[in-house]
């Protein structure tokens, strides 16, 4: 059985501690690793010196270090990713005290059976992100390699909304433009449905066609459906989304497989 949802210090992560320990020197985060493979004990977790079936490489975006732990923040984006997995185990690398130019996998995380499903680009383009605590109590300080703008977080959203506050008595105009050049371009209102259509005639008619609501009303019908096809087999053909309403579109496939199960992403259409 998969180890699910645990964080190890690796053995080769505890020789890099007794090193800083000794050297008192930094201890440096070089990057993240996302994989689909599991490991089925902890003690495994702690032997591995790479991912189980390593598929990306995640950039780091920022670290906070308190009490002895430090949490490094990994982003990934599916941008360049031609074909979905499963994140069943996240590495966090850190350089090689003994020599810069080599790196160590510090941390294993066993995410396991509960790994999120990463599509890929032709579904549609959006960001991970995933938080590792570690134990780093013997090093004198804690950095990153860090990739920094990848995406606005939820915390970094509210300071600067916090900061649009304190303007706000200034200058209610200047704030306005303010906030759209600095949040017209995050999208917090992706939405993700998985719909079940069902054809009961025989080809080539098809009776697939399903109104699809959607939660959260648009304020145009200029957005993006992106979708993936998960179930029904090679016989869905295409995927056609027809009839875009502010609160809806319909959804239908070409072939001549009696089901099909497709995950679809909406984005945009909340300019008004």
């Amino acid at each position: 059985m998969a180890v699910n949802n645990a964080s190890y210090i690796t053995n080769a992560g505890i020789e890099v501690i007794k090193k800083l320990m000794a050297s008192k020197g930094p201890l440096v985060f070089k990057r993240g690793q996302l994989g689909s493979g599991t490991v089925t004990s902890a003690d495994a977790a702690r032997a591995r010196t790479s991912l189980v079936t390593p598929v990306v490489n995640a950039p780091l975006v920022g670290v906070a270090y308190a009490g002895g732990a430090a949490t490094v923040e990994i982003q990934y984006s599916n941008e360049n990713l031609t074909q979905g997995f499963f994140v069943r185990e996240i590495g966090l690398w850190c350089q090689d005290p003994d020599n810069s130019a080599n790196e160590i996998l510090y941390c294993y995380a066993a995410v396991g059976d509960n790994g999120d499903w990463m599509a890929p680009k032709t579904s549609a383009v959006y960001f991970r992100t995933y938080k590792i605590e570690s134990v780093v109590d013997s090093a004198t300080s804690v950095t990153v390699t860090a990739t920094p703008g990848l995406m606005v977080s939820k915390e970094e959203f509210n300071a600067e909304s916090t900061l649009v506050r304190q303007i706000i008595d200034a200058d209610v105009g200047a704030v306005y433009q303010y906030a759209r050049a600095k949040f017209s371009e995050i999208d917090f209102t992706t939405e993700v449905k998985t719909v079940n259509l069902t054809n009961t005639l025989a080809y080539p008619f098809n009776g697939s066609q399903q109104t699809v609501p959607l939660a959260i009303s648009r304020r145009n019908a200029d957005y993006e459906v992106y979708y993936e096809i998960v179930g029904g087999g090679k016989n869905v053909g295409d995927v056609t989304v027809t009839d875009k309403l502010l609160n809806g579109f319909k959804l239908a496939y070409t072939g001549s497989a009696p089901t099909a199960q497709i995950i679809v992403h909406v984005k945009g259409g909340m300019v008004a």
